[in-house]
Protein backbone atom coordinates (compact mmCIF):
# COMPACT_ATOMS: atom_id res chain seq x y z
CA UNK A 1 0.00 0.00 0.00
CA UNK A 2 1.54 3.10 -1.19
CA UNK A 3 0.61 5.72 1.83
CA UNK A 4 1.06 9.33 1.88
CA UNK A 5 3.78 8.92 4.05
CA UNK A 6 5.39 7.02 1.36
CA UNK A 7 4.58 9.86 -1.05
CA UNK A 8 6.40 12.30 0.57
CA UNK A 9 9.52 10.44 1.11
CA UNK A 10 9.79 10.10 -2.22
CA UNK A 11 8.88 13.65 -2.83
CA UNK A 12 11.41 14.46 0.13
CA UNK A 13 14.41 12.39 -1.84
CA UNK A 14 13.82 14.37 -5.15
CA UNK A 15 13.78 17.89 -3.87
CA UNK A 16 16.90 16.62 -2.15
CA UNK A 17 18.37 15.16 -4.89
CA UNK A 18 17.96 18.25 -6.54
CA UNK A 19 19.24 20.24 -4.35
CA UNK A 20 15.75 22.08 -3.70
CA UNK A 21 15.85 20.78 -0.16
CA UNK A 22 17.91 20.06 2.52
CA UNK A 23 18.39 17.17 4.10
CA UNK A 24 17.15 17.62 7.10
CA UNK A 25 15.07 14.79 7.65
CA UNK A 26 17.40 12.16 6.43
CA UNK A 27 16.74 9.77 9.46
CA UNK A 28 13.56 9.22 8.92
CA UNK A 29 13.63 7.81 5.66
CA UNK A 30 13.33 4.17 5.13
CA UNK A 31 15.82 2.05 3.17
CA UNK A 32 14.05 -0.77 0.74
CA UNK A 33 16.52 -3.56 1.49
CA UNK A 34 16.95 -6.46 -1.35
CA UNK A 35 15.30 -9.55 -1.56
CA UNK A 36 18.14 -12.01 -2.28
CA UNK A 37 19.55 -10.70 1.15
CA UNK A 38 17.11 -13.75 2.57
CA UNK A 39 18.98 -17.46 2.75
CA UNK A 40 17.24 -20.72 4.37
CA UNK A 41 19.29 -21.99 7.12
CA UNK A 42 18.63 -21.95 11.25
CA UNK A 43 18.43 -19.09 12.81
CA UNK A 44 18.65 -18.35 16.71
CA UNK A 45 19.46 -15.97 19.18
CA UNK A 46 19.47 -12.38 20.13
CA UNK A 47 22.24 -9.70 17.73
CA UNK A 48 22.41 -6.34 18.62
CA UNK A 49 23.47 -3.62 16.42
CA UNK A 50 24.62 0.02 17.24
CA UNK A 51 26.40 2.79 15.47
CA UNK A 52 29.31 4.19 17.57
CA UNK A 53 31.60 7.53 17.60
CA UNK A 54 34.29 7.69 20.43
CA UNK A 55 32.18 5.82 22.73
CA UNK A 56 34.97 3.77 24.54
CA UNK A 57 34.30 4.51 28.01
CA UNK A 58 30.89 3.18 27.59
CA UNK A 59 31.44 -0.01 25.56
CA UNK A 60 32.39 -2.76 27.63
CA UNK A 61 29.35 -2.47 30.25
CA UNK A 62 27.09 -2.24 26.95
CA UNK A 63 28.53 -5.36 25.49
CA UNK A 64 28.62 -7.13 29.04
CA UNK A 65 25.22 -6.57 30.32
CA UNK A 66 23.62 -7.64 26.82
CA UNK A 67 25.59 -11.05 26.66
CA UNK A 68 25.29 -11.53 30.24
CA UNK A 69 21.05 -11.38 29.75
CA UNK A 70 21.28 -13.72 26.69
CA UNK A 71 22.35 -11.54 23.67
CA UNK A 72 24.45 -14.39 21.54
CA UNK A 73 26.35 -11.60 19.23
CA UNK A 74 27.11 -7.69 18.31
CA UNK A 75 27.37 -5.36 15.48
CA UNK A 76 29.42 -2.21 15.63
CA UNK A 77 29.59 0.40 13.00
CA UNK A 78 32.43 3.16 13.51
CA UNK A 79 31.89 5.96 12.41
CA UNK A 80 35.20 7.63 12.72
CA UNK A 81 35.72 7.02 16.42
CA UNK A 82 39.31 8.44 17.56
CA UNK A 83 39.23 7.19 21.12
CA UNK A 84 40.71 3.55 20.71
CA UNK A 85 36.94 1.96 21.01
CA UNK A 86 37.16 0.21 18.36
CA UNK A 87 40.74 -1.15 18.83
CA UNK A 88 39.53 -1.83 22.29
CA UNK A 89 36.37 -4.23 20.71
CA UNK A 90 38.87 -5.95 18.76
CA UNK A 91 41.13 -6.40 21.61
CA UNK A 92 38.89 -7.99 23.64
CA UNK A 93 36.20 -11.47 24.45
CA UNK A 94 33.03 -10.26 25.45
CA UNK A 95 32.17 -14.32 25.46
CA UNK A 96 29.98 -13.71 22.76
CA UNK A 97 30.89 -12.48 18.91
CA UNK A 98 31.53 -8.69 18.70
CA UNK A 99 32.26 -7.61 14.90
CA UNK A 100 33.54 -4.44 14.72
CA UNK A 101 33.59 -2.55 11.18
CA UNK A 102 34.49 1.07 9.66
CA UNK A 103 31.29 2.74 9.09
CA UNK A 104 32.21 6.91 7.75
CA UNK A 105 29.78 8.36 5.88
CA UNK A 106 29.97 8.10 2.30
CA UNK A 107 26.03 9.41 1.20
CA UNK A 108 24.57 13.00 1.57
CA UNK A 109 21.24 11.72 0.89
CA UNK A 110 20.71 8.69 2.89
CA UNK A 111 20.87 8.57 7.09
CA UNK A 112 25.03 6.87 7.70
CA UNK A 113 22.98 5.25 10.75
CA UNK A 114 19.69 3.91 8.17
CA UNK A 115 22.39 3.04 5.96
CA UNK A 116 24.31 0.88 8.78
CA UNK A 117 21.15 -0.91 10.20
CA UNK A 118 19.96 -1.59 6.27
CA UNK A 119 23.31 -3.05 5.86
CA UNK A 120 23.54 -5.67 8.94
CA UNK A 121 20.16 -6.75 8.29
CA UNK A 122 21.39 -7.80 4.62
CA UNK A 123 24.41 -8.91 5.51
CA UNK A 124 24.20 -10.97 9.26
CA UNK A 125 20.15 -10.77 9.96
CA UNK A 126 19.67 -13.95 8.37
CA UNK A 127 22.08 -15.54 11.29
CA UNK A 128 19.68 -14.30 13.65
CA UNK A 129 15.74 -14.70 15.41
CA UNK A 130 15.90 -11.42 16.36
CA UNK A 131 17.92 -8.10 15.60
CA UNK A 132 17.94 -4.89 17.94
CA UNK A 133 18.78 -1.68 16.68
CA UNK A 134 20.40 0.57 19.46
CA UNK A 135 22.57 3.08 20.73
CA UNK A 136 25.23 2.45 23.50
CA UNK A 137 23.26 4.73 25.81
CA UNK A 138 20.17 2.60 25.61
CA UNK A 139 20.25 -0.98 27.39
CA UNK A 140 17.29 -3.54 26.70
CA UNK A 141 15.42 -4.04 30.43
CA UNK A 142 13.45 -7.00 31.61
CA UNK A 143 10.39 -5.76 32.89
CA UNK A 144 10.54 -8.71 35.57
CA UNK A 145 12.47 -11.32 34.10
CA UNK A 146 16.33 -11.93 34.31
CA UNK A 147 17.18 -12.62 30.74
CA UNK A 148 16.47 -11.32 27.28
CA UNK A 149 15.28 -14.58 25.02
CA UNK A 150 12.77 -15.49 27.88
CA UNK A 151 11.45 -12.32 27.60
CA UNK A 152 11.50 -11.67 23.74
CA UNK A 153 10.06 -15.67 23.69
CA UNK A 154 6.83 -13.52 24.81
CA UNK A 155 6.70 -12.13 21.59
CA UNK A 156 7.34 -15.08 19.21
CA UNK A 157 3.90 -14.20 16.87
CA UNK A 158 5.14 -11.12 16.10
CA UNK A 159 7.62 -9.76 13.09
CA UNK A 160 8.72 -7.09 15.59
CA UNK A 161 8.64 -4.99 18.99
CA UNK A 162 8.79 -1.46 19.42
CA UNK A 163 10.54 -0.37 22.74
CA UNK A 164 9.80 3.24 23.89
CA UNK A 165 12.57 4.98 25.68
CA UNK A 166 12.23 4.97 29.36
CA UNK A 167 14.65 8.46 29.60
CA UNK A 168 17.23 8.82 32.67
CA UNK A 169 18.83 12.22 33.61
CA UNK A 170 21.92 13.18 34.90
CA UNK A 171 20.58 12.13 38.33
CA UNK A 172 22.77 15.10 40.29
CA UNK A 173 26.61 14.30 38.89
CA UNK A 174 28.19 17.18 37.63
CA UNK A 175 31.13 14.78 36.53
CA UNK A 176 30.97 11.26 35.57
CA UNK A 177 31.13 9.10 38.44
CA UNK A 178 33.33 5.70 39.16
CA UNK A 179 31.01 2.62 38.66
CA UNK A 180 28.61 1.27 36.32
CA UNK A 181 25.55 3.21 34.41
CA UNK A 182 22.80 1.43 35.24
CA UNK A 183 23.69 1.75 38.57
CA UNK A 184 24.48 5.62 38.87
CA UNK A 185 21.39 6.67 36.89
CA UNK A 186 18.57 5.71 38.88
CA UNK A 187 15.93 9.42 38.31
CA UNK A 188 14.10 9.33 35.18
CA UNK A 189 11.05 10.91 33.50
CA UNK A 190 7.51 9.86 33.72
CA UNK A 191 6.34 6.78 32.84
CA UNK A 192 3.72 6.41 31.22
CA UNK A 193 5.14 10.31 30.26
CA UNK A 194 3.13 13.06 31.10
CA UNK A 195 1.82 14.92 28.95
CA UNK A 196 4.76 18.06 29.19
CA UNK A 197 7.04 15.49 28.48
CA UNK A 198 5.52 14.18 25.00
CA UNK A 199 9.03 14.75 23.22
CA UNK A 200 10.66 12.67 25.51
CA UNK A 201 8.95 9.41 24.02
CA UNK A 202 10.63 8.04 20.73
CA UNK A 203 10.87 4.41 20.37
CA UNK A 204 13.58 1.50 18.95
CA UNK A 205 13.09 -1.68 17.97
CA UNK A 206 13.76 -5.47 18.08
CA UNK A 207 12.84 -7.38 14.83
CA UNK A 208 12.45 -10.52 13.13
CA UNK A 209 14.99 -9.98 10.66
CA UNK A 210 13.44 -12.31 7.95
CA UNK A 211 10.08 -10.04 8.30
CA UNK A 212 12.01 -6.96 7.31
CA UNK A 213 12.09 -4.93 4.08
CA UNK A 214 12.37 -1.22 4.91
CA UNK A 215 15.27 -0.04 7.42
CA UNK A 216 15.22 2.57 9.72
CA UNK A 217 16.34 4.45 12.75
CA UNK A 218 13.29 4.19 14.60
CA UNK A 219 10.92 2.75 12.05
CA UNK A 220 10.62 -0.56 9.93
CA UNK A 221 8.99 -1.86 7.24
CA UNK A 222 7.57 -5.73 7.74
CA UNK A 223 6.70 -7.94 4.65
CA UNK A 224 2.77 -7.62 4.40
CA UNK A 225 2.27 -4.64 6.79
CA UNK A 226 4.16 -1.80 5.75
CA UNK A 227 6.10 0.25 7.93
CA UNK A 228 4.40 0.40 11.21
CA UNK A 229 5.09 0.49 15.29
CA UNK A 230 4.03 -2.67 16.57
CA UNK A 231 3.63 -2.79 20.80
CA UNK A 232 3.88 -5.47 23.28
CA UNK A 233 0.44 -6.35 22.98
CA UNK A 234 0.75 -7.21 19.17
CA UNK A 235 -1.10 -3.71 18.40
CA UNK A 236 0.63 -1.61 14.98
CA UNK A 237 0.23 1.49 14.45
CA UNK A 238 1.29 3.91 11.77
CA UNK A 239 5.00 5.88 13.21
CA UNK A 240 3.38 8.92 13.06
CA UNK A 241 0.48 8.04 15.15
CA UNK A 242 2.95 5.90 17.75
CA UNK A 243 2.95 9.07 20.43
CA UNK A 244 -0.99 8.89 20.87
CA UNK A 245 -2.15 7.90 24.25
CA UNK A 246 -2.06 4.13 25.54
CA UNK A 247 -0.02 2.58 22.37
CA UNK A 248 3.64 2.59 24.38
CA UNK A 249 3.71 -0.29 26.54
CA UNK A 250 6.68 -1.14 28.60
CA UNK A 251 5.54 -4.41 31.17
CA UNK A 252 7.11 -7.07 29.95
CA UNK A 253 10.23 -5.07 27.90
CA UNK A 254 12.08 -1.67 28.87
CA UNK A 255 14.42 0.34 26.91
CA UNK A 256 16.68 2.08 29.40
CA UNK A 257 17.82 5.40 27.41
CA UNK A 258 20.44 7.19 30.00
CA UNK A 259 20.42 10.05 27.15
CA UNK A 260 22.72 12.55 29.35
CA UNK A 261 24.42 10.54 31.63
CA UNK A 262 26.27 13.46 33.94
CA UNK A 263 26.12 16.94 32.76
CA UNK A 264 29.81 16.81 31.74
CA UNK A 265 28.72 13.98 29.56
CA UNK A 266 26.34 15.45 28.08
CA UNK A 267 28.29 18.48 26.82
CA UNK A 268 30.84 16.07 25.34
CA UNK A 269 27.91 13.90 23.31
CA UNK A 270 26.55 17.39 22.16
CA UNK A 271 30.37 18.48 21.03
CA UNK A 272 30.70 15.23 18.50
CA UNK A 273 27.54 15.66 16.74
CA UNK A 274 25.09 12.91 16.28
CA UNK A 275 25.72 9.96 13.56
CA UNK A 276 22.03 10.07 12.61
CA UNK A 277 22.50 13.85 11.44
CA UNK A 278 24.71 13.03 8.92
CA UNK A 279 27.15 15.02 12.10
CA UNK A 280 24.57 17.86 12.46
CA UNK A 281 23.18 18.48 15.98
CA UNK A 282 20.34 20.22 16.70
CA UNK A 283 21.45 21.95 20.72
CA UNK A 284 18.20 23.76 21.04
CA UNK A 285 16.51 19.96 20.88
CA UNK A 286 18.64 18.93 23.26
CA UNK A 287 18.05 21.54 25.77
CA UNK A 288 14.44 21.15 25.78
CA UNK A 289 14.63 17.81 26.04
CA UNK A 290 16.28 18.31 29.49
CA UNK A 291 13.73 21.27 30.13
CA UNK A 292 10.67 18.58 29.53
CA UNK A 293 12.71 15.78 31.56
CA UNK A 294 13.29 18.20 34.76
CA UNK A 295 8.87 18.70 34.88
CA UNK A 296 8.42 15.01 36.45
CA UNK A 297 10.98 12.89 37.94
CA UNK A 298 11.32 9.44 40.03
CA UNK A 299 13.14 6.91 41.12
CA UNK A 300 13.60 3.48 39.25
CA UNK A 301 15.84 0.96 41.16
CA UNK A 302 15.18 -1.33 38.48
CA UNK A 303 18.56 -2.00 36.58
CA UNK A 304 20.07 -2.69 40.32
CA UNK A 305 19.26 -5.98 40.64
CA UNK A 306 21.79 -6.92 37.74
CA UNK A 307 24.86 -4.36 38.94
CA UNK A 308 26.28 -7.44 41.64
CA UNK A 309 26.40 -10.21 38.38
CA UNK A 310 27.66 -7.27 35.93
CA UNK A 311 30.43 -6.08 37.82
CA UNK A 312 31.35 -9.96 38.82
CA UNK A 313 31.61 -10.50 35.20
CA UNK A 314 33.71 -7.60 33.93
CA UNK A 315 35.79 -8.31 37.14
CA UNK A 316 35.96 -12.02 36.60
CA UNK A 317 38.49 -12.48 34.04
CA UNK A 318 35.67 -12.69 31.46
CA UNK A 319 37.32 -10.52 28.97
CA UNK A 320 40.56 -11.50 26.99
CA UNK A 321 40.75 -11.82 23.64
CA UNK A 322 38.91 -11.66 20.21
CA UNK A 323 38.93 -10.55 16.33
CA UNK A 324 36.84 -8.60 13.98
CA UNK A 325 36.28 -7.37 10.50
CA UNK A 326 38.45 -4.65 9.55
Amino acid sequence: MFTTRDFLIVRNRILRATGLMPNRRAKMNPYQLPESRRREGARAGLALVAIIKNERPYLEEWIAFHAMLGASAVYVYDNGSTDEGPAFLRAHDFGIPVTCLPWWSFDGIESTQVLAYAHALANFGADHRWMAFLDVDEFMMPAVGADLPATLAQFEGQPGVTMPWISFGPNGHREKPDGLVIENYTERAAWPPIPAQFNLLRFKAVVDPAEVEIAGCHEFGYRGRGVVMINEAGESIEPLAARSEGFAKAEILRLHHYFSRSEAEMAAKLEKGRVSENGRINRTTYARRIEQYRLSTHRDETALRFVAPLNARLTGGRLSGGAAID
